[in-house]
């Protein structure tokens, strides 16, 4: 996106003139105007020209609190990973967005000095304050600020205080709750807001994966089961469950769900690294090598799935199919002293204990205090010996 601050220092009001209907003649837009034309550049993704629009209209009407707020949630989505725009954008939900640059916190900055200014206009308007926190929580998001985090739940708390019937309020403060590690205030948060919105499965499958962090697995799984019920062709939603049965070690019941929720995304290659997984624990090695080929095939960037079926290929006694995907998988992730020993073992498997013995030795550079590396380093070389 380009300088946002930029184009605004340059912007010339003659330049944002609409066309009268009337008479053929031109006349200068009006607040109002300058707002309609602003969210309609905001449904459509136009956020630049959006705040274009915004502006002028606070230009029009310094004491319009809406204009603030609709430029405070421009400058906001410009920057945010938005998932959902409300109609006539009258909200957004988004997700967290990594490496923000100095540039993307200089205009979070702005939307907070816009929702300043919307609750110096209008102290009760719920909606500022919710916003505001989201910009901050969207900053520690991203540089662990936790001043902002404070702030952030401070303004919740006040949205919440203002209309207690807002799920929304609740799940972000939810969100910055499970951030602060206070896991007892996240889940109450989560279940306020499905006492709220029971037809919304979102506030579920957060809830159960904070049962899930907690290792309370028929919690998470009553959670996803209902969300299942609700949305029954949400892929993540199976695979989420999916995990749980895992844990559980109730491999059939989690295979179900990763077929499941890979038959409706078939584009994950994480979904069939988690059959792949079931079957490996089923010693089912050609099965599980069949679903490690494909999360390759989706991803062939990904150590882990060279890693995994390798482990097969071992398990298979299949040596060099098993080094050819262990040298991919340290290929492209060099510093992975797990993948460079298991490497070293599957030469050793060979009887190849010189290659084995130059694994070992790399494996102990990185981590040089691994007993398990120093004792197949010691293995190989007594092998070496007794072949001289």
């Amino acid at each position: 996106m380009k300088t946002i601050i930029k184009l605004l220092s340059i912007l010339s009001i003659t330049a944002m003139l609409l066309a009268c209907a009337t008479s053929g003649s031109t006349a200068a837009v009006n607040a109002l105007d300058f707002l309609e034309l602003g969210i309609k550049h905001a449904m459509q993704g136009d956020y630049e020209k959006a705040i274009m629009n915004f502006t002028e209209a606070v230009k029009s009407d310094p004491n319009l609190a809406e204009a603030y707020l609709l430029r405070g949630r421009a400058y906001y989505a410009s920057v945010a990973n938005i998932t959902n725009i409300g109609d006539r954008f009258s909200s957004t939900i988004a997700v967290s967005r990594p490496n923000l640059t100095e540039e993307d916190m200089h205009i979070l900055d702005l939307a907070i000095d816009d929702y300043n200014h919307v609750i110096k206009l209008s102290p009760d308007n719920a909606a500022a304050y919710l916003e505001r926190g989201s910009s901050h929580s969207y900053k520690y998001n991203n540089n662990g600020i936790m001043a902002d985090l404070d702030q952030a739940l401070a303004d919740y708390n006040q949205a919440i205080k203002l209309n207690s019937n807002n799920a929304t309020a609740y799940t972000y403060r939810a969100y910055a709750f499970h951030r602060k590690n206070d896991l007892e205030r996240t889940i109450a948060d989560y279940t306020q807001a499905i006492m709220v919105d029971p037809d919304n499965a979102r506030p579920l499958v957060n809830r159960g994966n904070i049962y899930f962090e907690m290792k309370d697995w028929d919690r998470a799984i009553a959670d996803y089961d209902q969300a299942i019920r609700m949305e029954p062709d949400n892929a993540v939603y199976y695979s989420n469950r999916g995990n749980a049965y895992y844990l559980m070690k109730d491999l059939d019941k989690a295979l179900a769900d990763f077929i499941r929720a890979a038959t409706l995304d078939t584009n994950n290659f994480r979904t069939y690294l988690n059959c792949g997984n079931v079957y490996y624990d089923k010693k089912d090695w050609d099965m599980a090598i069949t679903e490690y080929t494909q999360a390759i095939r989706l991803n062939p960037n990904n150590a882990i799935s060279y890693s995994l079926r390798a482990d097969a290929y071992l398990f298979k006694e299949d040596w060099d199919r098993a080094i050819a995907d262990y040298s991919q998988a340290v290929g492209l992730d060099p510093n992975n002293a797990y993948n460079i020993n298991r490497l070293g073992n599957a030469y050793y498997r060979k009887g190849d204990y010189g290659r084995a013995a130059t694994s070992y030795e790399e494996a102990l550079r990185l981590e040089p205090d691994n007993m398990v590396y120093k004792n197949n380093l010691e293995n190989s070389r007594q092998a070496m010996r007794r072949l001289n």
